[in-house]
């Protein structure tokens, strides 16, 4: 994946958006301005399985934070061969900020392949949305500054498709910053966990 950069000022490709998606969007990237208002941020966009549906939710997530002002690059886990070449060739180097080159996709699933890797650079306070499953796994897990469980299949579909071993050992729904039920892409909702209960 690449820079968000939409055709259109970002503003204006937000307000295409359904009304609910819009509203979730842009709560989300005020939470994120609000608590990591400076610095480079990396948000975790983690769900039981990585689909179209996750990478066009951190696209509009992207939209939202570029509508306020935030510079962001979007990546998929799944353009990494491993744990190490993401640390390695993104989420480190992406950290270092200044002029520290970082790449946004490293491997190709396809071919089975490194691919010819493209080194870009991007502001102090740039925003790096990952999307991917078994996002906060323990070697990654506290490199996000910020984290939401996507919730694609109702939460007893997610419960069933995510490995037992990643759900019992790192409980993600409960570990995430925020959670979202995305069943229904045009009216996803933000999930507020009973903490009491767990």
């Amino acid at each position: 994946m690449t820079t968000v950069s939409p055709t259109e000022p970002p503003s204006l490709a937000l307000s295409r958006l359904p009304a609910a998606r819009r509203a979730l969007v842009e709560a989300l990237a005020a939470e994120i301005r609000t608590h990591y208002a400076r610095g480079r941020r990396i948000v975790a966009l983690d769900a039981a399985e990585p689909r179209a549906d996750l990478d066009a939710f951190a696209a509009d997530l992207g939209l939202a934070l570029q509508a306020a002002g935030d510079s962001v690059f979007q990546a998929e886990a799944a353009d990494f061969r491993d744990d190490e070449q993401l640390v390695r060739a993104l989420l480190d180097p992406f950290r270092l900020g200044g002029s520290t080159g970082f790449v946004l996709a490293a491997w190709d699933a396809g071919r089975d392949a490194d691919r010819i890797q493209e080194w870009t650079t991007g502001p102090a306070d740039a925003v790096l949305l990952l999307a991917g499953s078994r996002l906060q796994r323990p070697s990654v897990r506290g490199r996000w500054s910020y984290t939401i469980w996507v919730d694609l299949a109702g939460e007893a579909g997610a419960a069933a498709s995510i490995a037992d071993d990643y759900r019992d050992a790192v409980r993600p729904r409960e570990a995430a910053t925020a959670v979202v039920d995305l069943r229904i892409p045009d009216e996803p909702r933000r999930l507020y966990l009973d903490y009491c209960a767990l």
